[in-house]
């Protein structure tokens, strides 16, 4: 059953760092007051998140008979005074809710069953080391709401497995029986940022009797093929096997593998050890936004702004599509400085960036410097561009940035090109001709 829910929200910082908000509230089961406040006020600092306390079964009951599954997720004593055998545990699966197990204690026979049942995780409750485990989860589990993991296994029952475990942790899924098949998903799904491969366990050949291979790529050739296609950096690649030969790992690894768990896991090993690698993952990623984005507005820096608009101007061209590009400049921007202040030149900037992103969604969009920006639309026909950026001018014009109730107005001039001439850097030099025209006709204009 999947764990993802469609009116479950969550809202990401323009950081890039991996931080999220959770929107929906999480509901926490536990008889503890003091704990329950605990992890409450852990919840809010973290994840901005609001909580439900519920004492036992009965009060849970009352808050999902008034939320129910507009939870994000929830935290639950699988030993209540009123519910000592995990009856809560079936009431949140049951509406479908990420649930997170604690306990005083939890032996071998409580711990299976409430993997049975489907949870999350389990955490014992030990002090301040649980509690920010607790917190970390849930962050984890709703990170998770929006990344896709490939599974390629040529067993049923380990296809079947491995979908449960994932989908305990909010996980998409998406299954194949073979490398072939695996490619094209990946193909297919380009945002994919984990593959659990299997490799089969083969016994060895006895007589003349040789055990037959199975159709399509194996697991190995898979992992090699699709490390060629993305690096470690975009896509995590576990593998796992029951392979009673040593090297298996060390073949893994050497054809590019993330990481490698030996046959048989637990739950808990695999779980751990998909959050570290997507955690690195996302390390990488946020220090990539970070190198790509100016500081101040958030926007594409130049240097992405090039990298990037070098692409898409040869797909462009390449597939014949209409291409525009305009230079932007925030008209006497050293005279609103001098006037108002460095700090109100700043908040002018992040302004005319969110107006900018507001307007241009779809398009890539960088600051090139100080109060210069770009935009380039491919598939935009000159007419077109020309209208939105008209638009654009005129909303600027009428949308001043705010300062301790002070309006601050200022406008924009604009140069567009729509002649692709040789390369990138000849199309923006075109439109920066454009902008100085803007200029000398007397601003707030496009040409």
């Amino acid at each position: 059953m999947s764990r993802i829910r469609d009116n479950h929200r969550v809202e990401r910082d323009g950081g890039g760092l991996g931080r999220i908000t959770i929107v929906n509230p999480v509901l926490i089961i536990e008889e503890d007051l003091s704990l329950a406040t605990t992890i409450a006020a852990m919840l809010s600092e973290r994840w901005g998140c609001q909580a439900h306390v519920a004492r036992n079964l009965h009060e849970a009951r009352t808050r999902l008979d008034e939320y129910g599954r507009d939870y994000a997720s929830a935290v639950c004593d699988v030993n209540l005074p009123d519910a000592q055998n995990g009856e809560v545990v079936d009431l949140l699966m049951a509406l479908n809710i990420p649930t997170i197990a604690i306990a005083d204690v939890l032996d071998d026979r409580l711990r299976e069953m409430i993997f049975k049942k489907g949870v999350a995780d389990y955490v014992i409750k030990d002090g301040a080391t649980s509690h920010e485990y607790i917190i970390q989860l849930i962050g984890r589990l709703h990170k998770n709401l929006g990344i896709k993991v490939l599974i390629l296994a040529d067993s049923l029952s380990a296809r079947s497995t491995l979908t449960h475990m994932l989908k305990t942790q909010c996980l998409q899924t998406l299954v194949a029986a073979d490398g072939d098949a695996a490619l094209q998903l990946l193909s297919e799904h380009p945002d994919v940022k984990l593959a659990i491969v299997d490799y089969p366990r083969r016994e060895p050949v006895i007589a003349d009797y040789p055990v037959p291979e199975l159709p399509g790529m194996d697991a190995l050739a898979f992992t090699q093929a699709a490390r060629e296609r993305l690096g470690k950096d975009r896509l995590v690649i576990i593998g796992i096997s029951a392979s009673s030969d040593d090297g298996a790992a060390a073949r893994f690894l050497k054809f590019g593998a993330n990481d490698f768990i030996a046959k048989p896991f637990s739950h808990e090993e695999l779980t751990c050890r998909i959050a570290q690698n997507l955690e690195m993952l996302e390390q990488i990623e946020g220090l990539r936004e970070v190198a790509n984005r100016d500081f101040l507005t958030g926007l594409h820096n130049r240097r992405f702004f090039f990298e990037h608009g070098q692409e898409i101007y040869r797909e462009a061209m390449k597939a014949a599509l209409p291409l525009v590009i305009a230079m932007m400049d925030i008209d006497n921007f050293k005279t609103l400085n001098d006037t108002y202040g460095h700090d109100i030149g700043d908040l002018v900037l992040k302004h005319f960036s969110h107006l900018l992103t507001q307007s241009f969604d779809k398009d890539l969009i960088g600051r090139l410097g100080g109060e210069e920006f770009v935009v380039l639309s491919s598939g935009s026909t000159l007419q077109d561009a020309r209208a939105r950026l008209q638009a654009f001018v005129s909303k600027v014009a009428v949308t001043p940035a705010v300062h301790d109730d002070e309006a601050i107005p200022f406008t924009v001039s604009v140069g567009l090109n729509s002649e692709p001439g040789n390369n990138l850097n000849a199309m923006l030099k075109a439109a920066d001709d454009g902008l100085y025209r803007a200029k000398d006709a007397g601003r707030n204009r496009v040409c």
